[in-house]
């Protein structure tokens, strides 16, 4: 399926210039990189409201009626990898994400889950989100579920199954707001085992009530313990960077980018020699528009100080493009039934 992208097709084969293309230190040094320009007093700023540059208590509830009663659009999204693998029971991962973001949550826009891999790891998703008994839409090659007239929906790729892993792309997306558009682009070579899975990028353009309407974007990029030097992550997100320009193209919507992307921003926070501050400098440039970044929720709230989604990186990331989020919070909630934190992100 071609959707139009400003690159046709994601790349097959690595560039060979990749080793000057990864070289990129020396020339992000002289230029105003990002997040290097990150200090105590911006991150004051990213926190504040444009009341006086104090945050609003609307902010510290934001998940409460009165919260979004006060006159202050309080938005909600959350990613969480269930730690699928193998087709284990991922229902005690599920439930403790649906204690801390419920569906009956009025902030909850979006939450996207990685590794799940079978039906009824599915099943255990649709059944804390949607309620028992949801139905599937197809729309091109994606496989919208609702139950009867419930505000969410969920999103999963189809694509073949592969092995143990009927549900290959292993993302389930899912949305409180009517889908006006959704896609499925899969990634491109890697190394196995990830390259037997069909992993991806899934988009839907959502339109929430009384809201701006959003495209929400959910990924799982491919491991780093099989990619020492990064050339499999570089060229995945060249996918990222087709379906984002896609969507500024398209959709004209705000972006939200959300999911496990392998790539640690703490190590790149802290050694600009390593696979990790390439990787993710050259992620966070991908924002829409022209010089535009996306605003990395994690970091930016934390001063460039990212705090942990697994036992010891920053690997799940919440993106923002289109919109300077104000009052912005970023909570990672740790379970003994994933080797991922829960991730939440409000603004």
């Amino acid at each position: 399926m071609r959707l139009g992208f400003a690159r046709e097709e994601p790349p097959t084969v690595l560039d060979t210039r990749y080793e000057a293309r990864f070289l990129l230190r020396a020339e992000l040094r002289d230029a105003p990189c990002p997040f290097r320009l990150l200090s105590h007093a911006s991150s004051v700023s990213w926190r504040s409201t444009e009341r006086g540059g104090r945050v609003s208590s609307c902010h510290a509830r934001a998940s409460s009626p009165e919260a979004l009663a006060c006159g202050t659009v309080i938005v909600k999204v959350a990613s969480f990898n269930l730690f699928g693998i193998g087709g284990k029971d991922v229902s005690p991962a599920v439930a403790f994400a649906q204690g801390i973001v419920p569906a009956t949550d009025p902030a909850l826009e979006a939450i996207a889950f990685q590794e799940v891999w079978t039906e009824p790891q599915r099943d255990a998703v649709l059944d804390a989100y949607l309620g028992s008994g949801a139905t599937a839409t197809a729309r091109t090659n994606v496989d919208i579920y609702r139950q009867g007239t419930g505000a969410f929906r969920a999103l999963v790729p189809r694509v073949p199954g592969v092995i143990s892993m009927p549900l290959s792309s292993g993302l389930v997306l899912c949305v409180a707001a009517p889908v006006r558009d959704c896609f499925f682009v899969e990634y491109r070579g890697g190394a196995i085992p990830d390259s037997l899975a069909h992993k991806g990028v899934l988009a839907a353009l959502v339109e929430p009530s009384g809201r701006p309407r959003r495209a929400i974007v959910a990924t799982h990029m491919h491991d780093y313990s099989n990619d020492r030097f990064g050339q499999n992550r570089w060229a995945w997100i060249d996918t990222i960077i087709s379906c984002v320009q896609w969507i500024n193209h398209n959709w004209n919507a705000r972006c939200v980018v959300l999911g496990d992307f392998n790539i640690d921003s703490i190590t790149a926070y802290s050694d600009d020699g390593s696979a990790d501050y390439r990787l993710y400098t050259r992620l966070i440039r991908i924002g829409m528009g022209n010089n535009a970044v996306w605003y990395d929720i994690n970091a930016r709230v934390h001063a460039g100080r990212p705090i942990r989604t697994t036992a010891n990186k920053a690997i799940d990331h919440h993106l923002v493009a289109g919109e300077t989020p104000t009052g912005a919070t970023f909570s990672a909630h740790s379970t003994p039934h994933s080797d991922h934190y829960l991730t939440v992100s409000t603004w």
